[in-house]
């Protein structure tokens, strides 16, 4: 059985959910011989937690439903001679004739009764676990952050926010689209982009909606004129460090810090950075040009 991680943090125990425990809700679980003191820890499903110390941890298990016995049948009751209850071992399997049979060698037949069922409960099964950390509190690792363990540590990565930590300029990349992806999906019609995450470009474009206003454009030799009521103003242009096209802004390399705490932050400045670009009024229609220019840049 897998050894069940425990961390503890004032004055709480925080027990990682790990086969078998994950076949349980935290309501069953035992913990110092009480069930229902668990409780699920607030916004992560990996992990229990429990006021105090654990001193024991054990989970239930399913009761057994075996063969007690078996009853003769209702209706061959007055017709027979049978005896009407038997033991749990009155029949066994033969294998020449692929039956069960009397194993006493009575001239009772399996087909006249029917069997007979207990149910027996069963102890909670001790489950072994190790308290690995006695002032950390338990915080999912985002996949895109390196840890940088000590060698004693590598053993049990749930301590993994207490050491040096990096992201890479790659990964803040990626972070930089999908915050900009999910502002385009969020506000349709107010922007768009032009992603290429294979090579590491991303464009930002506000549509700016204005009044009608006439264009040229040609087919062939001959000119033609139209008019729109929306222009697409490039507003943000990034690239991944690693990239071969450094076009537009480059994303920093990596950022390292103490811990996760101090990169949590850091990480957070360069989106609040990105997201500074789709804020309401970034872009704004020039009140001299007639609807046919604009103005990038916070308002005054």
């Amino acid at each position: 059985m897998t050894q069940t991680i425990i961390l503890q943090y004032q004055g709480w125990s925080y027990i990682k959910r790990v086969w078998p425990l994950t076949q349980w809700g935290a309501e069953k679980i035992v913990v110092n011989g009480a069930t229902g003191a668990a409780m699920q820890c607030p916004g992560d499903n990996n992990w229990w937690m429990f006021e105090g110390e654990v001193a024991s941890l054990s989970m239930p298990q399913s009761p057994i439903h075996q063969l007690s016995g078996y009853r003769l049948k209702d209706e061959y009751r007055d017709t027979t001679t049978f005896p009407r209850e038997l033991p749990a071992d009155a029949f066994s399997y033969d294998e020449e004739s692929d039956e069960r049979v009397p194993t006493a060698g009575g001239a009772y037949k399996i087909d006249f009764y029917d069997p007979l069922h207990e149910t027996i409960e069963r102890a909670p099964e001790p489950v072994k676990f190790v308290i690995v950390d006695r002032d950390c509190l338990p915080l999912t690792k985002p996949s895109d952050i390196t840890v940088d363990f000590p060698a004693s540590l590598r053993e049990h990565p749930e301590t993994w926010h207490k050491h040096p930590v990096s992201i890479s300029g790659k990964a803040l990349f990626l972070r930089a689209v999908a915050l900009l992806r999910a502002e385009v999906a969020a506000r349709q019609g107010d922007f768009t982009t032009s992603d290429y995450v294979n090579i590491g470009t991303l464009t930002l474009n506000r549509v700016m909606h204005h009044k009608p206003t006439e264009y040229t454009y040609h087919v062939g030799k001959k000119a033609k004129r139209a008019s729109k009521t929306s222009t697409n103003v490039e507003i943000l242009k990034i690239s991944s460090p690693d990239s071969g096209y450094k076009d537009g802004a480059l994303v920093p390399g990596a950022i390292n810090a103490a811990n996760w705490r101090e990169l949590e932050p850091k990480i957070e400045l360069f989106l609040d950075t990105i997201r500074s670009y789709v804020a309401p009024g970034r872009v704004r229609l020039c009140p001299h040009c007639d609807g046919e220019g604009f103005l990038i840049g916070d308002a005054p």
